[in-house]
């Protein structure tokens, strides 16, 4: 992976430069008043929302470059958290511990820094990222650094995680990444839709997920490519694991899409009627079509 380095003064824009010269004093300030002096960096998010001139961002992604680094780091915010419980008027400060992060929030300014225990330089930290969008960062001593055409949001396929597609959305709805004609999009879906089954990391849980709960997690963004993902699906997969995905995915549009297969619209009835999901008129709808029947007569065993 190659880094392009910026030192910060270098930037042309004075608002951009000044604010990201305040994410790198503020966990600076942080980290001052537990007495924590090693290297550090910011990557992710916070970095791209600043970069591109908005601040569309809930956290600061914080790196530091060895375990060993980061042990000190959390022995000293565990202590100064005991010492200085959420009420002082010292930090004010909020602590949550997970296996994969320690998270700070001010609880005055409702400013949080997350402590990542992905540590190792940067190069190593931003190839285990899941888009190019968020493969830019800033290190303790204001240099900034990023991979090529970062603005133009790309999945890393080697690190698809639960989450993936959702923040593929908040990336470019949000923050400003570019993605010309849903190109970089329809590549991400592609993987996804021929690896439904396969475990992908979990973003919020050490269980593994399997691929097809990117799917369902941001399926209702995905209203312009239901045709695209049902053929993708028909293409790919046999009939019963055909209705086990329109099934996980709780779908139950199948008469939405022209010339729908047969698993779709069995599971669109199953859920009309057994769930509520959609009213008498739209089954009516498939029964005038001679859809109903057909797949009544196909599927027995459903209707029993």
């Amino acid at each position: 992976m190659k880094i392009i380095r910026t030192s910060l003064n270098d930037l042309k824009n004075k608002k951009i430069r000044d604010n990201l010269s305040f994410l790198v004093k503020d966990v600076q300030k942080f980290f001052h008043k537990i007495n924590f002096n090693e290297k550090f960096f910011i990557a992710g998010g916070s970095v791209f929302s600043t970069l591109m001139n908005n601040d569309f961002f809930y956290d600061i992604d914080v790196y530091v470059y060895s375990e060993d680094d980061y042990k000190i780091l959390e022995e000293k915010i565990l202590i100064y958290e005991k010492e200085n419980n959420s009420n002082s008027t010292i930090f004010n400060s909020s602590v949550y511990q997970t296996k994969n992060a320690i998270t700070v929030t001010d609880v005055l300014t409702n400013k949080t820094l997350q402590i990542t225990k992905y540590f190792g330089n940067q190069e190593d930290v931003l190839e285990k990222f899941d888009l190019t969008s968020s493969m830019v960062g800033i290190s303790s001593n204001f240099e900034l650094f990023h991979v090529k055409d970062y603005k133009n949001i790309r999945a890393n396929l080697k690190s698809v995680q639960t989450e993936t597609l959702s923040r593929y959305f908040k990336y470019v709805n949000s923050k400003g990444s570019y993605d010309k004609n849903q190109k970089r999009l329809l590549e991400l879906l592609d993987w996804i839709l021929e690896n439904l089954f396969q475990e992908v990391k979990s973003c919020y849980s050490d269980d593994p997920s399997e691929a097809i709960d990117l799917l369902f997690r941001s399926y209702d963004k995905l209203y312009n490519h239901y045709e695209y993902i049902h053929n993708k699906i028909v293409s790919i997969y046999h009939e019963d694991e055909r209705i086990k995905i329109f099934n996980e995915l709780h779908i139950t549009t199948g008469f939405y899409i022209q010339d729908a297969c047969d698993e779709l619209n069995l599971v669109a009835i199953i859920n009309i009627q057994n769930k509520g999901y959609l009213s008498k008129i739209n089954l009516s709808l498939l029964k005038e079509a001679g859809i109903y029947d057909r797949i009544i007569e196909k599927y027995p065993e459903y209707f029993i």
